[in-house]
């Protein structure tokens, strides 16, 4: 409890999908000693000069879109061909590579990377669809403009739905019709619920009189109205849940994918499995519909680089790569890994009540014991050791701060720390102290 007590963690919320990218060797943000942040450019030229407490960058087409935070509010930048543009508006957003979201008094307008208004302040919402249209929000009611601002679907819609290789779902007087990209209609199904894929997918799902079938992207019926529930897989497959409450996989052009039937069909975040489900125990399916790992396990994770943690009944865990299709030789009590699976290069496992660090490629490591760990949404786990002192562990298997402190609050490229009583400091994040202005 000792270690729960002490851990306070305040992550600031400088739009986390804007920071910049690690692999981003055009930008270098640069301190003062206060802390505050800057920004220039790989030749060292400055892009904002350093009085903001954080910046961050997304790429837009051929530029990028440059958010800074001070003490009152975040600025938006536009930064292309060496020139700073400064954004007037309470708030910027990317909608897609040639339009951004901007925003005053709470209602929304467009405009483009070339600086020219595409859609006038002026609409309760809008939404990326694709890469080339717009799905506005306009008196309550739904519609579709191009990049250019052109009308494709007028706002008279109670709802509009964008399906990636299919076009617009438009419902009006309680009813779902499919539109072409030009605004034209497109075959004849008719439904009363829609359910797009999130991937790219050339089927779409269809609900009319509660019960579900399949349309391709041309609006026929693949799939009549006969299921009770469906799921539109990104492995490839379309799973059916059928009259005796079994669910069937099927491929995209509805043909079963293998004869058994299970009680439930899950995705994976490895979008070329799926678990499978029988009486409250998984297995993994590839894309193929072979089993990879046998239905005996209580949980199946993804957690990166081609590895699964599986959890057997007894509650051990054990770690399986798909590469080599074998499991690791030592098995674990927990696991902690990357929220988004990719920028870490190992995971974090319970060993006999100890936490250690395993590397992707090189294994279990001895190098570190820890006795609790606690992950942020900063990117970086708090660990602590058997004398309740805690430090900070990064992604990459090194500990930033060492196991020194009695509370640590990560703030953007610092930490807020203390030692002893009431004294709280900052440092970076090489563990040198520095001067932060307070907030």
């Amino acid at each position: 409890m000792h270690y729960y007590n002490f851990l306070l963690v305040l992550i600031w919320g400088l739009l986390p999908a804007f920071l910049i990218a690690q692999h981003n060797n055009s930008f270098q943000k640069v301190y003062q000693d206060n802390c505050l942040v800057g920004l220039v450019d790989a030749n060292s030229k400055e892009i904002l000069p350093t009085q903001f407490d954080a910046v961050g960058t997304q790429p837009i087409g051929d530029g990028w879109l440059v958010t800074a935070k001070d003490r009152r509010q975040v600025h938006y930048y536009w930064y292309q061909n060496e020139q700073v543009t400064a954004l007037p508006y309470a708030q910027v957003e990317r909608l897609n590579d040639r339009l951004f979201k901007v925003s005053k008094d709470g209602v929304y307008g467009a405009v483009n990377t070339d600086g020219n208004g595409v859609l006038l302040i002026a609409y309760q919402e809008l939404a990326a669809a694709g890469t080339e249209a717009v799905i506005t929000v306009y008196e309550d009611a739904y519609g579709a403009v191009d990049v250019d601002g052109q009308t494709i679907l007028p706002n008279k819609y109670d709802a509009l739905k964008y399906w990636s290789m299919g076009g617009f779902w438009g419902l009006k007087d309680g009813d779902y019709q499919l539109y072409d990209r030009k605004g034209q209609k497109k075959g004849t199904t008719v439904c009363d619920i829609v359910r797009v894929p999130t991937a790219d997918l050339p089927v779409c799902g269809v609900r009319k009189n509660k019960q579900w079938g399949v349309v391709n992207s041309k609006n026929e019926l693949i799939l009549d109205f006969e299921y009770k529930n469906l799921l539109l897989l990104e492995v490839g497959m379309i799973a059916v849940l059928q009259k005796d409450k079994k669910w069937a996989l099927l491929d995209l052009e509805g043909q079963q994918v293998v004869e058994k039937t299970y009680d439930l069909v899950l995705p994976s975040v490895h979008a070329q499995y799926i678990k499978v489900v029988e009486e409250s125990q998984l297995g993994l399916m590839n894309a193929a519909g072979k089993l990879v790992l046998p239905i005996e396990y209580q949980k199946i994770d993804y957690i990166g680089h081609n590895w699964f943690a599986v959890e057997k009944k007894s509650g051990e865990i054990q770690l399986f790569n798909l590469k080599t299709q074998a499991f690791y030789k030592n098995s674990f009590q927990k696991f902690l890994n990357a929220v988004d699976n990719n920028s870490w290069k190992g995971c974090l496992v319970q060993e006999q009540d100890v936490w250690k660090w395993f590397d992707f490629e090189r294994g279990l490591q001895s190098t570190f014991a820890f006795q609790n760990v606690s992950r942020t949404s900063s990117g970086v786990v708090l660990v602590e050791n058997e004398k309740h002192q805690l430090g900070v562990f990064s992604g990459e298997g090194m500990l930033l701060l060492p196991m020194e402190y009695q509370a640590i609050t990560p703030q953007d490229d610092f930490f807020k720390v203390k030692k002893i009583g009431l004294d709280w400091f900052f440092v970076n994040r090489n563990n040198k102290r520095v001067n932060c202005i307070q907030e």
